[in-house]
C-alpha cells in the first residue's frame, strides 16, 4: 500500500532553509542533487513506512512513541505514520551536523498534534 505524504509546516521551513542554504554556498547543481536525494527518500517512506526506526530505540525515556526517524547520509527525517487514513506526517528534517537526538527530543517534547 502507497501512502499519502503530509509535509507539516516546520518540514515545509527546514527544506525552505536547506535549500536557501545550499543555494548560497554551493553551485546550483549541487542543491539540485541533494534536494533530489532528500525527495527520493521521502517518496520511498510512501511505499516503507516503518524503514526508520522508532524514536523509542534512542533509549531518552521520554514515554514519546509512535514517531520514527530515518537517517539519511546528510539528514535525518522526524515522521509519525497513521495507518488507518494512510498517511505518513514529516514532522521535521533535521542536518546531521547538528545534534539531532537532541533536537528531535525538545521537538517531541512540546509536539502538539494537528
Amino acid at each position: 500500500m502507497t501512502y499519502t505524504l503530509n509535509l507539516f509546516d516546520d518540514a515545509r521551513d527546514d527544506i525552505r532553509l536547506m535549500a536557501a542554504y545550499l543555494d548560497d554556498k554551493f553551485d546550483r547543481s549541487i542543491s539540485d542533487k541533494v534536494l533530489s536525494e532528500l525527495f527520493d527518500q521521502l517518496e520511498n517512506l510512501r511505499s516503507f513506512t516503518k524503514v526508520g526506526k522508532p524514536i523509542e530505540t534512542l533509549g531518552t525515556n521520554t514515554g514519546l512513541t509512535g514517531f520514527y526517524y530515518l537517517r539519511t547520509p546528510k539528514n535525518t527525517i522526524l515522521y509519525d505514520v497513521n495507518d488507518a487514513e494512510s498517511v505518513i506526517n514529516i514532522l521535521r528534517i533535521f542536518d546531521n551536523r547538528q545534534d539531532v537526538v537532541i533536537r528531535m527530543m525538545k521537538y517531541l517534547i512540546n509536539y502538539k498534534p494537528k
